[in-house]
């Protein structure tokens, strides 16, 4: 496995995690099914100290996101109010305290902010068509991926920050310390760094493995998000874990400033979790094999986005699919490879050409309310809905003392 120091603690090498070997890139929409394919061979490691997951070679990829174009306005989580909440009651003066939002995507985010009173917002946007519709929106929007280089002119620029927020943007990068220390920079004295990224508890204890995908570099627990943050000169203000759709995010609050040396051990259970999932996944992929020739036809699984691609994928179960059903308009009549092109239909197409007879995978993750509505649907006419996993209960929140 990579001899790649851990960006979380320091600790040398990473132990031998999953390996999938090369894959269809995640999320490829294609216009056809004989358009081209992009692979990438992806193999991931994790921390014997602190139980960092990492992939392999993660430092030597540029994650340029210039050319995504993917917004995140419904992926807003309930527990938004609470973030506001909190941002309110450690930023003194929300009219002239700057508030920069790094990872700013398509706005959404910089207008919550805007609604709950923040009015001085500096948004940190690389993607083009992105950034383009958050200032079309009406946010002030710096176009550069976030490095010291790029701090500085900023903070030359704008002044020092009242607050920088990170969310769902850590994982992607494949320098994760050095980005913390570019926020830090942007901070002023006294200033707080929000953080936010998915949780690695559910993929371990749920073998939500369909998370561990290509533009995941680096999956966090509050163990090691805590070290990280802590090696990049900040002190943890505090840090929980809240549910979100199938899983759970980690919420950090630090500032700069260095704090009593923490030692960063991650517990026996992760470690065991870390070590046994691909015996833990190769057993769960064999009772599902074992069903398939049980399965009516078509087979259907529902989603056509990363976490459906993946898990198809990696499962091997995608080459018994016949077609994915997505009522995303931008998905529908694409196809997805899994390895092979498979095609994209919305529920109203299937059910319209569909035998009375099938297969419905569910495999909708995260969106439970439109899963409940095709189970229903499809039930009525006459399909076996099958649950790839065992029915589980939502995420608990997990608070813990920094």
């Amino acid at each position: 496995m990579s001899a790649e120091t851990c960006s979380a603690c320091g600790h040398a090498g990473l132990a031998p995690l999953m390996d999938w070997g090369r894959v269809p890139r995640s999320g490829q929409l294609l216009p056809a099914p004989n358009s081209p394919v992009s692979y990438i061979g992806l193999r991931y490691g994790f921390c014997r100290q602190c139980g960092l997951i990492r992939q392999d070679a993660a430092q030597d990829s540029s994650a340029d996101y210039s050319a995504v174009d993917r917004g995140t306005a419904g992926q807003m989580p309930a527990y938004r109010d609470r973030i506001m909440e909190a941002l309110h009651a450690r930023v003194a003066d929300p009219i002239d305290d700057l508030i920069i939002e790094v990872g700013a995507n398509d706005g959404s985010f910089l207008d919550a902010l805007a609604a709950a009173g923040f009015q001085r917002r500096l948004g940190v946007e690389p993607s083009r068509t992105l950034a383009e519709q958050a200032r079309h929106k009406g946010h002030d929007i710096d176009g550069a991926h976030l490095t010291t280089v790029s701090a500085q002119r900023l903070r030359e620029r704008y002044g020092a920050a009242a607050a920088v927020i990170c969310r769902h943007t850590l994982e992607h990068v494949p320098a994760p310390l050095e980005l913390v220390a570019a926020m830090t920079g942007l901070l002023r004295p006294g200033g707080v760094l929000f953080i936010e990224v998915p949780s690695s508890r559910p993929l371990l204890e749920r073998l939500q493995v369909y998370e561990l995908w290509d533009e995941h570099l680096s999956i966090f627990s509050q163990t090691n998000l805590s070290a990280l943050v802590r090696r990049a000169g900040c002190r943890i203000d505090h840090v929980e874990e809240l549910a979100h759709r199938d899983g759970a995010n980690i919420l950090l609050w630090a500032r700069p400033g260095s704090e009593l040396h923490v030692q960063t051990v991650c517990d026996d259970d992760t470690q065991h979790q870390c070590a046994n999932l691909h015996s833990r996944w190769q057993l769960h992929r064999a009772q599902l094999h074992r069903l398939v020739s049980t399965w009516s036809q078509p087979v259907y699984a529902l989603g056509a986005s990363h976490p459906q691609s993946n898990f198809l994928m990696f499962s091997g179960l995608g080459q018994h699919v016949n077609a994915l059903i997505d009522d995303d308009p931008r998905k529908t009549d694409r196809f997805v490879p899994l390895p092979e092109p498979t095609p994209v239909m919305s529920s109203s197409q299937a059910l319209a050409t569909s035998a009375s007879s099938g297969t419905l995978l569910l495999t909708g993750f995260g969106h439970d309310d439109w899963m409940r509505r095709m189970r229903a649907q499809f039930s009525a006419r006459g399909f076996t809905c099958i649950a790839p996993y065992p029915e589980a209960a939502p995420a608990r929140a997990l608070p813990i003392p920094a």
